[in-house]
């Protein structure tokens, strides 16, 4: 299972990328069992500030991180989608929080993390079939990049 325990190096990893505003990848299980698609960047932000501590809970003992999804419409204080005035378009780009124990995928550049094998517990519970996670990985356009990885460990 991935936690910042059992992985502090690659969670680490995957902060920074995300804290220095570099476009972003990920695919996860969510807590209905269906599989989420994320992409994105952090638009406003400070490379030394950490999420470890935001919000009501410690993210570390909750095991969560923090991850921005062009897809989603930023939301304001009354809980609506913020618009931008000029457009009259929402703004997108809100943070969600992804489950470490039920990430399968971060991409970012040539950093690729695959974590099926940290995290198949979740992926049994959630009745995903190898041939799904194979679907998966062709969507995110990874096999050749994983399959390239592993080659270079070997070199």
């Amino acid at each position: 299972m991935l936690s910042f325990k059992t992985h502090p190096q690659e969670v680490q990893e995957m902060k920074d990328i995300i804290n220095s505003g570099k476009f972003h990848s990920v695919t996860f299980i969510k807590a209905d069992n269906s599989i989420r698609f994320a992409n994105g960047k952090k638009l406003v932000y400070a490379g030394s500030t950490s999420d470890d501590q935001r919000g009501r809970y410690d993210r570390q003992d909750a095991n969560i991180i923090t991850i921005f999804d062009n897809n989603k419409p930023k939301l304001g204080a009354d809980y609506k989608p913020m618009v931008n005035p000029e457009t009259g378009r929402p703004i997108m780009g809100a943070p969600i929080s992804v489950r470490l124990d039920r990430l399968l995928y971060f991409k970012s550049g040539s950093f690729v993390r695959d974590f099926t094998e940290e995290n198949n517990e979740a992926i049994q519970n959630a009745g995903i079939t190898p041939e799904q996670v194979e679907q998966i990985r062709k969507k995110m356009k990874l096999e050749n990049i994983i399959q390239e990885e592993i080659e270079n460990l070997y070199n």
